[in-house]
């Protein structure tokens, strides 16, 4: 699962990045790589429901679930400074930086700090290139219908939608749009259809009172974020005397998250669910995307299940361990057989049958 790290510009989104990766590396495995001029690297989510499932499997190897963070860098398109849109499209989630400190060597662009007018800015960005897709796709699939193709009708429909809601300035993820039609658009991965989650960079000058305030402000338009010291975080990084960090921390007035912490905030807030699977070497958890059909979940084990897929054998977490095995949650009947159109559920063990 991939997590693009973007916003506008000089909001701290490499110092985020870095952080991250700095306190991750300390705390858990890691693994970073530069690939294809991508800065990113690979951390574990700590999922308790892996450790239960280890005390029942014990000498099974356990493998976490994974977020690939990237650091979106900008580019310049209509003379303006951008998200390299190429890439972002490629992230499963997007985790955008939101500006709340104030630095007089790095002005802003705007003139002043506003984390309310900068996340409508970000999302007008990201409204904006989608309109511009949606137009030019509506234009391509108008030309196959006069051609008599109506199996595109349904793509067309939900296109249609698309771009009056985008017109009307709201992001495609209010859109509620069903399986089947989300299905339709989804090789184009629409930037405001990708579920979202605001990291709030503060300063070391903003105090808990003052991120609570903005909070609480955000929380009246419906935009939840995560609040999180960038540049102190990575400082801290750089100090190996624990009592020094802890003074240093005391006199400014501020409390740092720890890595795990950080990431599970930004896993629950994109809407990511875990699923498991328990092999005979290897229980593992699976970072999907909330509403995720049993195929495609499959898919993230291997293509050739999204490909081949026959059915799915469920068993929700909560019933398997009150089971403590496989033969006990069958005879419990807590043992489900699922065809193509079943939504996994967060926790679902999942076994899945596959023919190719």
């Amino acid at each position: 699962m991939k997590a693009g790290i973007s916003g506008l510009l000089y909001s701290g989104k490499t110092t985020i990045f870095n952080a991250l990766k700095a306190k991750s590396s300390q705390e858990e495995e890691t693994q970073s790589a530069k690939r294809k001029s991508q800065e990113l690297f690979t951390a574990k989510v700590k999922d308790p429901r892996l450790n239960e499932l280890d005390n029942l499997f014990p000498g099974r190897k356990i493998v976490y679930p994974e977020l690939v963070f990237v650091d979106i860098p900008t580019r310049q398109k209509d003379n303006v400074e951008k998200p390299d849109f190429l890439l972002l499209r490629d992230q499963d989630v997007i985790i955008e930086v939101v500006r709340f400190f104030e630095r007089e060597d790095v002005l802003h662009t705007e003139g002043s700090i506003d984390p309310k007018r900068d996340i409508a800015l970000f999302e007008e960005i990201l409204i904006n290139e989608d309109l511009a897709a949606v137009i030019e796709r509506i234009t391509r699939v108008e030309t196959e219908l006069k051609k008599g193709r109506k199996e595109n009708q349904k793509e067309f429909d939900v296109l249609t939608k698309c771009r009056a809601t985008l017109e009307n300035k709201k992001p495609l993820r209010t859109l509620g749009l069903s399986l089947d039609e989300e299905k339709l658009i989804r090789g184009f991965k629409y930037l405001s259809l990708k579920p979202i989650v605001r990291v709030v960079n503060s300063g070391e000058e903003k105090k808990q009172p003052d991120i609570e305030k903005l909070k609480n402000e955000l929380s009246t338009q419906e935009l939840s974020c995560i609040p999180f010291y960038g540049r102190l975080e990575l400082e801290m990084e750089e100090l190996t005397d624990e009592a020094l960090k802890a003074d240093f921390l005391k006199d400014l007035g501020v409390a740092l998250s720890g890595a795990e912490i950080f990431i599970k905030q930004i896993y629950d807030n994109t809407g990511l669910i875990t699923f498991f699977t328990v092999g005979d070497e290897i229980t593992r958890g699976w970072a999907i995307i909330k509403s995720t059909k049993a195929p495609q979940a499959g898919g993230k084990i291997h293509t050739d299940i999204e490909r081949g897929f026959i059915k799915a054998e469920i068993i929700e977490y909560g019933k398997f361990i009150e089971a403590r095995s496989f033969n006990a949650a069958k005879q419990k009947g807590y043992l489900r057989q699922e065809d193509k159109d079943y939504v996994i559920q967060d926790g679902d063990i999942v076994n899945i049958k596959f023919s190719v």
